[in-house]
């Protein structure tokens, strides 16, 4: 590996670490799991941070701990009933119990950490497709069982169960035919693109025989255009306002899309890395990349997390997950 790549990679890795903390939280945080995080074993080493524990997701990181460590808690939680649909690598874990809990593990090397990520089962019952609103963008599933667990006029998530991966795909077939094809971003498990009038559609497949259904209106033309000038301030400022106690305010949703945005152009100059035969000519485009994600972390730690309401508190623990995903997907 020559000293670029291997440079490229620490930062790769070191990016991960520092956007799992970005919204901080206490350091050294007593284990104390009294939500959902209950029916998870307690870790024998390391200390704690971020701790969020509500009464159907939990998000912590372990710090000061070994790979033998991580290792070791892996399979206590496979001892606890984790081992459904279960994927296993050396570093990383993703399983559910038999309740249809979510629970994805993943150690990172250069920090002497790893993350917890759980959430708790979202296909217990059925619901009804609306008839107004968003949901009227896309198809109807298949199967009617699952959860609607936010129906608005600017958001829409729906989990539907008994999905298997195949009928998955045919859905994600079925929304591309609906127009849902502006810059989009593909994967094995998730679909993300906007329609021609700018609304968003993310599809995910989550194992369980679950998809996750989400969509979010474009909402440009509420914005009031006189503050065109100041957008950025006004993210940062209305992120930490206290108007909304429930729901996704749009500024603060906008925040962490562009966050995961970034990761994703981070990502694809990765794969364009390993293919190029001028790696030297992509040093500009690097260093943009360093400017690019301290205004991103800048703007990150601005967020008062005390002040999130349930439903953004998923939301970042969500794109969280994904991104850590899929940078101990890539390959180099």
């Amino acid at each position: 590996m020559n000293k670029m790549k291997y440079l490229t990679k620490c930062l790769f890795l070191l990016l991960c670490t520092f956007s799992l903390a970005a919204c901080g939280g206490k350091k050294g945080m007593p284990w104390e799991a009294k939500g959902i995080g209950n029916i998870l074993p307690e870790p024998d080493t390391g200390r704690f941070e971020g701790l969020l524990d509500l009464e159907d997701s939990f998000s912590a990181h372990v710090n000061d701990v070994s790979l033998d460590d991580f290792q070791e808690y892996v399979e206590k939680c496979k001892d606890n009933g984790f081992i459904v649909d279960s994927e296993e690598t050396s570093d990383g874990y993703d399983a559910y119990n038999k309740e249809g809990c979510s629970l994805s593990l993943s150690y990172m090397a250069t920090s002497d950490m790893y993350y917890i990520s759980l959430y708790g089962s979202r296909v217990e019952g059925t619901f009804d497709w609306p008839t107004t609103g968003l949901a009227t963008l896309i198809p109807v599933p298949e199967t009617n069982i699952g959860s609607i667990t936010i129906d608005s006029s600017s958001q829409l998530n729906v989990f539907v169960g008994e999905t298997t991966k195949e009928k998955y795909d045919e859905y994600v077939k079925k929304c591309i035919d609906k127009g849902f094809t502006v810059g989009h971003s593909k994967g094995e498990k998730y679909y993300r693109a906007h329609n021609k009038n700018g609304d968003s559609l993310d599809i995910e497949y989550q194992g369980f025989k679950t998809m996750r259904t989400s969509m979010y209106a474009n909402n440009d033309s509420d914005k009031d255009s006189s503050s065109s000038n100041d957008s950025d301030k006004q993210t940062n400022t209305d992120a930490n306002t206290e108007t909304n106690t429930t729901g996704i305010r749009p500024e603060f949703k906008e925040l962490m899309d562009s966050y995961e945005d970034f990761f994703d152009e981070y990502i694809s100059f990765m794969e364009k890395y390993e293919t190029s035969n001028d790696t030297a000519s992509m040093l500009s485009s690097y260093t943009d990349y360093l400017s690019k994600y301290s205004d991103m972390m800048k703007k990150l730690k601005e967020v008062d997390q005390e002040k999130l309401s349930e439903e953004e508190a998923l939301y970042y623990s969500e794109v969280t997950l994904r991104i850590t995903q899929k940078l101990a997907n890539v390959k180099y």
